[in-house]
């Protein structure tokens, strides 16, 4: 929940991040105002994350979630547009970056269709570097 007063000192959610990392750049330029944000780690809520998950064993069996090709251009094009932002701190960066790798690794040689994974998350690449925004639109 989120005060009137925090949302007119923060300001609204970014929509042209669309899809991945709305809430993500939200609480860091939250951060950077000086507010705290607290979870409530007993809450419960129903949701679906990506289209199916598979098993994979990383020192332990663990369920990572499938996403589509094009959601892998999100999650890299809206990382890179963040780590442009003033307020991403240099530590989020870097483990959003290690996150960034594992994707590429293990979703585009574990996953199926390996070809328009790579070629998305190349998109997302190339569009965050550029600085677009907004909802993608098929070019092919």
């Amino acid at each position: 929940m989120i005060s009137v007063q925090t949302l007119s000192d923060v300001g609204k959610m970014d929509a042209s991040l669309f899809i991945d990392h709305v809430d993500t750049e939200w609480f860091l330029r939250a951060r950077s105002k000086g507010y705290t944000a607290y979870g409530v780690c007993n809450a419960i809520m129903s949701h679906k994350l990506g289209e199916g998950s598979f098993r994979i064993w990383i020192g332990r069996w663990r369920g990572l979630p499938r996403h589509t090709p094009i959601r892998y251009y999100y999650i890299v094009r809206n990382s890179i547009l963040l780590y442009k932002r003033r307020y991403a701190p240099i530590r989020w960066i870097m483990g959003d970056l290690v996150r960034l790798v594992v994707i590429l690794i293990f979703y585009t040689a574990l996953q199926a269709p390996r070809w328009r994974r790579l070629k998305m998350i190349g998109k997302g690449l190339i569009d965050g570097l550029i600085g677009r925004g907004g909802q993608y639109m098929v070019q092919d």
